[in-house]
């Protein structure tokens, strides 16, 4: 087995190892991986849910005012009309 005169040094990284290097070990506790992912809660869900059925609303009343706006153009109630 030659490998060219080279000789490697176990790694810091080594999947081997089941301590980092800079982490004090804790008696009986065990190392849980994070799942990477973030858990959304119902409640902020709710929320978003709700917040986007208000926008739908609001945009469906201002297209509303536009199409009436656009089929009666005499009416102006927005105006208000000073003496």
């Amino acid at each position: 087995m030659s490998d060219g005169g080279l000789v490697r040094e176990p790694s810091v990284f080594s999947p081997v190892r089941g301590v980092d290097a800079l982490e004090i070990p804790q008696l009986g506790r065990t190392r849980m991986a994070s799942s990477g992912k973030r858990k959304t809660t119902m409640a902020k869900l709710n929320r978003e849910r709700r917040l986007l059925e208000r926008r739908l609303e609001k945009k469906a009343k201002k297209d509303a005012r536009k199409r009436a706006a656009a089929h009666d153009p005499g009416r102006q109630s927005d105006v208000l009309i000073g003496e």
